[in-house]
């Protein structure tokens, strides 16, 4: 949503109501933007991206699954000190001080 500068004061409340609804706010002032509103940085979602350094971690793991991805998964997890949430039985037997399951 675009909003010039003097009508997004007269309408704040609704604006971060707008935000909160998971909108983006553009402020324009005389049609250009000068400012965005959106969601905290926390609360949006950030990617995970495969590095390198991810797939070094693949190369340790035990021959417990099949599937490629599931060892990616585990060795971004690994690289990262992440926590994964997951109904895989099987997740667990990868675990280590650096990463923790969650069933």
């Amino acid at each position: 949503m675009d909003i010039s500068t003097v009508e997004a004061k007269n309408r704040l409340p609704q604006l971060i109501r707008a935000v909160e609804a998971g909108e983006e706010v553009i402020i324009t002032r005389h049609g250009k933007p000068v400012a965005q509103m959106g969601p905290p940085p926390a609360a949006r979602d950030t990617p995970l991206h495969i590095r390198p350094d991810h797939m070094e971690h693949v190369y340790g793991l035990p021959p417990i699954h099949k599937v490629p991805f599931d060892y990616v998964l585990i060795a971004q997890a690994t690289a990262e000190s992440l926590t994964l949430v997951t109904t895989d039985s099987q997740i667990p037997l990868y675990a280590s001080p650096s990463f923790q399951v969650v069933i």
